[in-house]
């Protein structure tokens, strides 16, 4: 496993930029063993217990009721019963059954382990990569600074055109320096704003 999974951590970004070319290189330079170690480090085990829970599932699954060569629906929702203390599971197919853990999800093939795994490590490599663009819209400056504007035009409204198109179409196209300066006119406004109000609020006697 590289160095950058084993001490995996959001504030490094690792996810953040990568493209598909990126992620086949890393796919194909991890072994199986590195991708369930790295899902059962982020995910409180969750691969280990998921392949637990298939080897249960091949050894017993020619034991249940069948019809018309499968076991039946009905003692499949009896095994999951037994079995599942740690997923919530539901049968999807007569092959597939659905894991979902905590947030993490994935369509499994009860019979296929390693696809399994290597579709568990792409969704939550994507899980993860989603995740970094949140953290780092949180504790980058530039997005910090147009969040803060999009919260001064809901409540005290537009002061131009460029504010509207921020708040209602998402326009990013700007530099810090005209961030601030569209900050500066509302800092300015504020105080006003908030004195003419509890002027108003005094006149019509009002909490």
């Amino acid at each position: 496993m590289t160095e950058q999974l084993k001490n995996y951590s959001i504030e490094n970004l690792f996810f953040y930029n990568m493209d598909e070319h990126d992620m086949f290189l890393l796919n194909s330079k991890l072994t199986l063993e590195d991708k369930i170690a790295f899902i059962d480090r982020i995910e409180d085990n969750f691969a280990t217990k998921m392949l637990s829970l298939m080897k249960i599932w091949v050894n017993e699954k020619d034991t249940l009721p069948q019809h018309y060569g499968s076991p039946k629906t009905v003692s499949k929702r009896a095994w999951i019963k037994r079995n599942t203390q740690d997923f919530d599971i539901r049968i999807s197919d007569k092959m597939s059954f659905y894991f979902r853990s905590k947030e993490f999800s994935i369509l499994s093939n009860m019979e296929d382990n390693i696809t399994t795994i290597h579709k568990c490590f792409s969704v939550l490599c994507e899980k993860l990569k989603n995740e970094e663009r949140y953290y780092f819209k949180a504790h980058n400056s530039f997005y910090i600074k147009l969040e803060r504007i999009k919260e001064y035009h809901n409540e005290y409204g537009s002061l131009c055109n460029t504010v509207s198109d921020i708040y209602w179409n998402g326009n990013e196209n700007f530099t810090e320096e005209q961030l601030d300066y569209i900050l500066e006119s509302y800092n300015s406004i504020v105080p006003v704003f908030e004195k003419e109000q509890q002027k108003l609020k005094a006149y019509f006697e009002e909490e």
